[in-house]
């Protein structure tokens, strides 16, 4: 048994499940695919972590090797939306397994200088897009071994308005490493401690984080926050946090965030529809945190409670659920969800058992 994954770039996000597959096939039988070089700032992040794997294959500077495990591999996870060779390895009877996030995330333009968002569904307006769309449910359809991973109960949503056949549909997402080091839970006495991470643009709503402490801390609530990221939002942000329990920190590599993380009580989301999923939470659950997050953003709105749910933008309502965490941590109630079902460890064994559904035996190799 043959398995590949076709993907744009060594992503932090795809390598652990990659590191679980082959836990379960052997190194002889996977490869991961991948396209583009690592950008420099995310490089500089620790994104490339090709070094210590020999099953990465850069389609690049090894091509034919690349192309032989794509078109012939007995299972391939791509992200790419390449019809014409999920027909050719269909023809070849070979399974095809497409993930994505969301397809109809709102559109972003420009307009007298104001940012504005049009409904992502607008796109079918868009004749070759319209048509796409129609080609990719066909081929779906008439493959039997093919199944869509939907990356959040958001991107399901968008699939399904295009006529996609809900029994093709898994459910799926990114995947990060798992936590090394014993949970500590909760942070030992003092304020609630709250983080949020990533890039300081529009879409993320760094400024309902800030809004969130002004209105806490009119409220005596004892919440201390820390902002870890850069963008263009940044100078604007830092005047907001003039005077509140706000620490701004510079973007910190990937072996470092968790450290960080570590030293917090919670974690906030706090993206808009533009956020496909948003790993960030994944890695707070992985580390033991509480996580609250919006109904708009995919990792959130599909696996944390209801009740740690905000509507992008909402800060207020963000506030009453910081207030409720700090009441918690004080009454010694504050606990962490935990990644559940949404480790790499349980996503590789959900794939391999996938392949059995759709007709591919499997022996796990030790």
């Amino acid at each position: 048994m043959k398995i590949t994954f076709y993907l744009d770039c060594v992503s932090p996000h795809q390598v652990p499940l990659a590191r679980e597959v082959v836990k379960r096939v052997g190194m002889d039988n996977f490869r991961y695919v991948y396209r583009d070089a690592v950008q420099e700032e995310r490089a500089a992040l620790g994104w490339q972590m090709s070094g210590d794997a020999d099953w990465f294959v850069h389609i690049g500077t090894q091509p034919d090797v690349a192309r032989e495990w794509i078109e012939t591999a007995d299972v391939m996870l791509t992200g790419f939306r390449d019809l014409e060779l999920f027909e050719r390895r269909k023809a070849n009877g070979l399974t095809t397994f497409y993930m994505s996030e969301r397809w109809f995330k709102p559109i972003g333009v420009t307009c007298c200088r104001r940012r504005m968002y049009l409904p992502g569904r607008w796109r079918l307006l868009n004749g070759r897009y319209r048509q796409m769309a129609r080609q990719f449910v066909t081929v779906a359809k008439r493959d039997a071994r093919f199944r869509y991973l939907a990356m959040g109960v958001h991107a399901q949503n968008d699939i399904l308005k295009i006529g996609f056949p809900p029994d093709k549909i898994v459910p799926w997402a990114y995947y990060v490493t798992p936590s090394e080091s014993p949970r500590r839970w909760p942070c030992e006495g003092g304020p609630l401690r709250v983080i949020w991470l990533g890039r300081m643009i529009d879409w993320k709503h760094p400024e309902s984080v800030a809004l969130a402490a002004r209105r806490c801390q009119a409220s005596g609530v004892d919440v201390n926050f820390s902002m870890v990221g850069d963008g263009p939002l940044k100078t604007k942000l830092t005047h907001e946090a003039d005077g509140l329990p706000i620490t701004l920190l510079q973007p910190q590599p990937i072996g470092r965030i968790r450290e960080i993380l570590r030293a917090h009580d919670v974690y906030v989301l706090a993206s808009d529809a533009s956020e496909g999923w948003g790993a960030a939470l994944n890695e707070a659950l992985e580390e033991g945190l509480h996580a609250l997050g919006t109904y708009e953003a995919g990792s959130s709105a599909t696996i944390l409670h209801e009740s740690d749910l905000f509507h992008a933008g909402d800060w207020r309502t963000l506030a009453s659920l910081l207030v409720r965490c700090a009441n918690e941590k004080r009454e010694g109630t504050l606990k962490g969800q935990g990644i559940g079902e949404w480790s790499a460890e349980k996503a590789a064994d959900r794939l391999l058992s996938l392949m059995k559904d759709v007709g591919n035996g499997f022996c796990e190799t030790k």
